[in-house]
């Protein structure tokens, strides 16, 4: 499936929704970062990377797509 596509309700992540959420409360009303750490990237290939971050962003917020050229 297109990375574009991917929604977070396509995965059972009950328990990595809550820790987004604690990521959001702390980029709301924390210090205004988070770090994740520990994800295995390594391992992965550059588009699986992609699609693990794309969903956890939209755990957060819906995101959006752009190219990677600035206007």
């Amino acid at each position: 499936m297109p990375t574009l596509l991917l929604l977070p309700a396509h995965f059972a992540l009950a328990a990595t929704a809550r820790f987004m959420e604690e990521a959001r409360r702390r980029l709301d009303e924390g210090p205004g970062f988070v770090m994740l750490d520990r994800l295995p990237v390594d391992a992965m290939s550059r588009d699986e990377a992609i699609a693990l971050y794309w969903v956890l962003m939209s755990l957060l917020e819906p995101p959006v797509a752009r190219s990677g050229r600035a206007p």
